[in-house]
């Protein structure tokens, strides 16, 4: 185990960095967001809940772009390599690196570094619904002085997309960021809780494992990590563990009862009680029975197997042997 500090540092300086993107894929995400794409950069669609379209920017439960590209002098670019961290990606050009994040408050962020000519960043928007809705997605986007607003009506939530050292135009269902030097892209949520700010931290100064067997020490802390970024809270819904980008990015019964103890094993107490929570929930609904799926939208695909309700005493179970939270556990 290690002080706080050194699990706060580890966020700052430990990447993994691979030229090995062909044909790969990443996720990046915050408690609300995430953004599921191409290594390369490229409009890659991909997914089968809804057929080539899990992929994009999503702020559940709808998407707002579908991908990103850059391009130079009418040219697409592709990274050679990507660089992956605790709270961010960076893919590097020839000529430049573009850090790609979602920070709380965000739906996302990109900065250039190093840009010292131009590129051109082309975010294509493509909204739609989450798989299992009914409905259509009403929404439009429009320029104004300094950025570019999107509505969207049921659910209504509003983003401003902003730019720094660079200008914005609308083309179509394009955003494009004529980047300079320093450029950056900005896209906020304006009904988005800013109370999340914490929990990376949080996490990373809660468990700090050091091995002789430094493989081993690197599997945990991606471990750590990937539990974090599939923590996500919907409004309406519940807050709790999904169970994976992109097809799986939702509430699952059986994957919340087999992640409780690695939730709990690494100090994300408070987001193991909020998903039991959320699962306890639509169980009441249901005489007891506790939901195998439930979209993000708050529909329930399949209300239950086997398993979920033999493992749900056996989650309880493990959350009052770790945190001794009695009054949770007798509700």
């Amino acid at each position: 185990m290690g002080s706080a500090s050194e699990g706060v540092e580890e966020a700052e300086h430990q990447g993994c960095y691979t030229t090995d993107i062909a044909f790969k894929r990443f996720s990046i995400a915050n408690s609300y967001c995430y953004y599921c794409g191409s290594a390369e950069l490229s409009d890659e669609r991909f997914g089968f809940h809804i057929p080539d379209a899990m992929n994009g920017l999503w702020r559940p439960p709808i998407r707002i772009a579908r991908s990103f590209e850059i391009s130079e002098d009418g040219i697409s670019l592709s990274p050679f390599a990507m660089e992956m961290f605790a709270d961010h990606a960076v893919f590097h050009f020839r000529h430049f690196n573009l850090k790609v994040s979602i920070p709380p408050g965000t739906v996302l962020t990109v900065e250039f570094e190093g840009l010292e000519d131009h590129a051109l960043f082309i975010l294509h928007l493509d909204p739609m619904l989450i798989w299992l809705s009914e409905g259509e997605l009403k929404w439009k986007a429009e320029e104004f002085d300094g950025g570019i607003l999107l509505n969207f009506e049921q659910p209504r939530l509003n983003f401003l997309i902003l730019a720094e050292n660079g200008s914005l135009t609308l083309s179509g269902k394009d955003v494009l960021l004529h980047a300079r030097k320093g450029a950056a892209l900005k896209i906020r949520d304006t009904s988005q809780i800013n109370g999340q700010n914490g929990r990376l931290q949080k996490l990373l100064s809660s468990t700090v494992f050091h091995s002789e067997n430094k493989k081993l020490e690197q599997v945990l802390y991606w471990s750590k990590l990937n539990l974090h970024w599939l923590y996500h809270i919907q409004e309406g819904v519940g807050n709790g563990i999904t169970a994976g980008h992109p097809d799986f990015p939702w509430f699952f019964g059986f994957d919340t009862m087999l992640c409780i103890d690695a939730m709990l094993s690494v100090g994300m107490w408070e987001e193991a009680r909020e998903s039991i929570e959320t699962l306890s929930r639509y169980a009441r609904a249901q005489n007891g029975q506790v939901p195998h799926e439930i979209v993000t939208n708050g529909r329930i695909y399949n209300p239950g197997d086997l398993e979920e309700s033999a493992l749900y005493p056996a989650a309880l179970h493990s959350y009052l042997l770790w945190t001794g939270d009695r009054a949770f556990v007798s509700k």
